[in-house]
């Protein structure tokens, strides 16, 4: 499953560590806080802050993950990737998406940070399931449910995300190729329509 997810960044243009299938079943991916044998600083946006979802859910927004990232004076390709990621999360029905997922590496040589490649990106829930309502670990715009088209965008204009409605075309073109991930990893049929019937469209 998770592999297939991979697959589908990917495509999308979303950074991730290289990564491969162990004996057609065990998920394993490059390390990236280590580089050259020297080991990278890197912090969640929970180690920067503190924030933690049990105790304080109300700081858990993707507002606040650009928050951080604008603290940190990140170049602005990293703002449009972490918009990328929010949609590709929000498409694929990755709802365990919380604040110990999304990390900052620190360039001592440049004194400078950047947002880390994306990881745990796969559907969390149990595609086995009927669930009438599921709740986002990170909120847009203030919601954890029925997100639409216009809280997406509000996002983009608050922290000036260029050509968004693109950004999510892109992302939504890609549906389609879960069903042929899914089915050349010989994930079980039942899997395959109950998670293609979870995917959000705009």
């Amino acid at each position: 499953m998770e592999y297939a997810y991979y697959l589908l960044a990917k495509e999308a243009g979303i950074d991730m560590m290289p990564s491969k299938l162990i004996d057609d079943k065990h998920f394993a991916t490059l390390r990236y806080d280590r580089q050259n044998g020297e080991k990278i600083h890197v912090l969640t946006v929970t180690g920067l802050t503190g924030w933690d979802f049990k105790s304080q859910p109300e700081n858990s927004s993707y507002e606040n993950v650009f928050k951080v990232a604008l603290g940190l004076e990140v170049p602005h390709k990293d703002l449009q990737q972490l918009f990328k990621r929010m949609v590709f999360n929000l498409i694929f029905r990755n709802v365990d998406d919380h604040l110990k997922n999304h990390s900052f590496m620190y360039n001592k040589e440049s004194n400078s940070w950047n947002l880390g490649p994306a990881y745990d990106l796969t559907y969390a829930l149990n595609p086995l399931f009927t669930f009438k309502t599921t709740s986002r670990a990170l909120s847009i715009n203030g919601k954890r449910t029925e997100i639409t088209l216009k809280d997406l965008l509000v996002i983009a204009d608050v922290f000036s995300i260029k050509n968004p409605k693109g950004i999510l075309k892109e992302v939504q073109s890609l549906i389609p190729k879960w069903n042929k991930f899914a089915n050349e990893l010989n994930i079980p049929k039942n899997i395959i329509s109950s998670i293609e019937k979870e995917i959000k469209q705009f």
